[in-house]
């Protein structure tokens, strides 16, 4: 896919490439989401502007929202995001897939988790209901996520990741 692309405004791209984004029925929810950031991170790194997401997210390379979480080079609790991070991944997943280890959180393999891309303060990430990526607010975002993952009664928590 080749699109245009201007350096340091993954939102744009994000939108250009919801627009192109055809899920694959045969992949569940986790997959879908981390395909969508897989084609983003791709898009973004051929104009040689990210060398070192680059080095960590290989073109080819096989991703999951486990993978995207551990390959980020910082991690934290959404509600504790620095506010000059203005383009980052947002991570949801239910709090029993979480563990902390040194200063870093690490998640569990697992099909009941998400990521998606905050960039400015609208998140893009994929919608099971739509079988579509969406654009909302981080509002939206957490509501919609805590209503779905919420469903068995478990804590629902939300992460960033520093790109």
């Amino acid at each position: 896919m080749s699109l245009s692309y201007q350096a340091q405004d993954l939102g744009a791209l994000a939108d250009s490439l919801k627009v192109n984004h055809y899920p694959a029925p045969s992949l569940d929810h986790n997959l879908q989401s981390a395909a969508f950031i897989a084609d983003l991170i791709n898009t973004a790194t051929e104009s040689g502007e990210y060398p070192a997401l680059k080095a960590r997210f290989p073109k080819g390379a096989p991703l999951s929202v486990e993978s995207l979480f551990s390959g980020v080079r910082s991690n934290g609790a959404l509600a504790f995001k620095p506010r000059s991070l203005t383009e980052c991944l947002v991570f949801v997943t239910t709090s029993d897939q979480i563990h902390v280890a040194g200063q870093r959180y690490r998640m569990r393999k697992h099909t009941k988790s998400q990521v998606g891309l905050y960039s400015k303060g609208r998140v893009y990430s994929f919608n099971q209901a739509h079988q579509s990526v969406v654009c909302e607010s981080r509002e939206q975002f957490v509501k919609r996520c805590s209503a779905a993952y919420g469903r068995t009664g478990a804590s629902v928590n939300f992460y960033y990741g520093r790109l």
